[in-house]
């Protein structure tokens, strides 16, 4: 049997890009049994597996996990959203195995500084079977703890200027961010290994 190397990604872009619709052509893709998109809110785009290039993902809902069901919910795409972010993230922590988990939003509920509750997904993704999602709609808003972090970066069309050569020591992002501004394609995008 095959070790799975669990992944943590950033995706950033600004909106309009194609974020969702690339997030969505991963989850199609996961080996992980469950996938769980987690946001502050009951966003429209995540109410079913609908894309551009899938119109018919319209018929494939995604459904609303409620927070007493997390711990029993063994398969299956749900959503799930909570105005109480400890809660959320608590319960995310305890009761996450075999999960791909989508921070839809990120600089909603992730700060400059990791909580210790995302701070412990991270550490334990390997031991729990986690791939880690994390979106954002630009590079200055992702804490520097997440970026040493992260396997992957995903960059779509962002608003960024010059980035920090500190926190993003990788010589391709500036040179992907020029390429990026310059395509008539507002949906491309690149992405590099950051381990």
């Amino acid at each position: 049997m095959e070790k799975r190397t669990n992944v943590i990604s950033i995706v950033v872009g600004r909106r309009g890009t194609g974020k969702t619709d690339f997030i969505k052509s991963v989850i199609n893709s996961t080996q992980l049994p469950k996938t769980l998109i987690v946001d502050t809110f009951d966003n429209p785009p995540w109410r079913n597996m609908k894309t551009h290039s899938n119109p018919e993902g319209v018929n494939r809902s995604i459904q609303i996990m409620e927070i007493q069901n997390l711990s029993r919910w063994n398969k299956g795409v749900f959503r799930f959203f909570s105005k109480d972010r400890h809660q959320l993230f608590t319960e995310i922590e305890a009761n996450s195995w075999d999960t791909l988990i989508v921070f839809e939003d990120a600089t909603k509920y992730i700060k400059r500084t990791l909580s210790p509750e995302i701070n412990d997904l991270i550490i334990d993704s390997k031991q729990k079977n986690l791939d880690l999602i994390f979106v954002f709609h630009s590079l200055t808003a992702v804490p520097p703890d997440l970026v040493r972090a992260a396997d992957l970066l995903t960059l779509f069309k962002t608003a960024d200027g010059k980035v920090s050569l500190e926190k993003y020591p990788w010589a391709e992002i500036p040179h992907m961010m020029d390429h990026l501004r310059k395509s008539s394609n507002r949906f491309e995008n690149i992405t590099i290994q950051l381990q």
